[in-house]
């Protein structure tokens, strides 16, 4: 896939139900969460949470299949083709791809997400992830998606199906989320570490112009 542009609205895919647009392919180089953060906030855009992330991914799913169609920034049609490039690259066939989200658990509970710093203000939210949709370190359906991005229902198959189901870790407090794919495997789970150097997708606000910062 080309470079991506980021001034550019085709370079990006609408998430109607969260009002925001996702970049096609990765936006960053592998960085640390703190430094990833840093450099999109610098550019106007942000990491996304796992919220429109998921809801992106499973989209991106079903158009690569023919059974729905991607928007770009434009509000222009994507081809099945263009979404079986997109879900490519996502699910991991392309290459491997690690992946930062913006959220973060204060508690086993309290998700902090969509962190964004522009200047000298920072904004946040918080939120509780309901205990009873709390599967960890199983298979899960990856079209049964909480408020938070989080999928609740145990997949029939306890092993790996792309068209089907993604693998939910474990979430402790203090973890960042992050997602990483390859060919025969996709992992939703927490992570300690946030030096690692991980990847990002961007998001834009549906509603601004581009080039009119955040």
């Amino acid at each position: 896939m080309a470079q991506l542009d980021l001034e550019d609205p085709k370079s990006f895919v609408l998430i109607p139900e969260h009002k925001l647009k996702i970049t096609r392919s990765i936006a960053t180089n592998a960085m640390s969460f703190e430094k990833t953060n840093w450099v999109l906030n610098k550019k106007g855009l942000w990491m996304p949470s796992p919220a429109p992330f998921m809801s992106h991914y499973h989209r991106t799913y079903k158009a690569a299949c023919g059974k729905e169609t991607l928007y770009d920034g434009e509000h222009n049609p994507l081809s099945q083709k263009e979404a079986q490039d997109i879900w490519e690259e996502i699910s991991g066939q392309k290459r491997p791809i690690s992946l930062w989200l913006n959220a973060r658990f204060l508690s086993n509970d309290i998700i902090e997400s969509d962190y964004r710093k522009s200047g000298s203000l920072s904004d946040a939210k918080y939120t509780r992830r309901p205990r009873q949709n709390m599967l960890e370190n199983c298979f899960v359906d990856f079209d049964s998606l909480d408020r938070n991005g989080f999928p609740f229902n145990l997949s029939k198959f306890q092993n790996y199906r792309r068209e089907e189901n993604i693998y939910l870790g474990n979430f402790i407090k203090g973890s960042v989320v992050w997602f990483d794919a390859g060919s025969n495997w996709a992992y939703l789970e927490g992570i300690n570490d946030e030096t690692c150097s991980y990847s990002s997708l961007a998001i834009w606000p549906e509603e601004k112009i581009f080039g009119d910062k955040a």
